[in-house]
């Protein structure tokens, strides 16, 4: 509020006290939970909101990382073939050098 050093507000503070940072397990956890791997072909809101909740994470970190958006390099060792595939082909479209960490294509 006004007054206040560094600018942060009361729904900032909140915000803030209520989020939790993740640590790679619990990235893990989340990506192994992710609706493709528990059902293929589904999706639900609900499931990512109810692990935000129990994370103390936002739904849009929790949908992150089961797209491979974010904790890439904890999740690798859990991500099928095709999904190794797919990350080295976005990677290859937007013409983004390939990370060091990703297993080079099967031969």
């Amino acid at each position: 509020g006004a007054g206040s050093k560094g600018g942060e507000g009361e729904e900032d503070k909140e915000k803030r006290l209520r989020s939790q940072t993740l640590l790679a397990p619990d990235a893990v956890d989340i990506y192994l939970l992710r609706p493709s791997a528990l059902r293929p072909g589904s999706f639900s809101g609900t499931h990512a909101a109810e692990l935000a909740a129990k994370y103390k994470v936002a739904t849009n970190t929790i949908r992150d990382i089961w797209n491979r958006r974010s904790w890439m390099k904890a999740t690798l060792p859990y991500w099928t073939r095709s999904e190794v595939e797919d990350y080295r082909e976005l990677c290859l479209k937007r013409a983004a050098p390939l990370p060091p960490w990703l297993p080079a294509p099967p031969r």
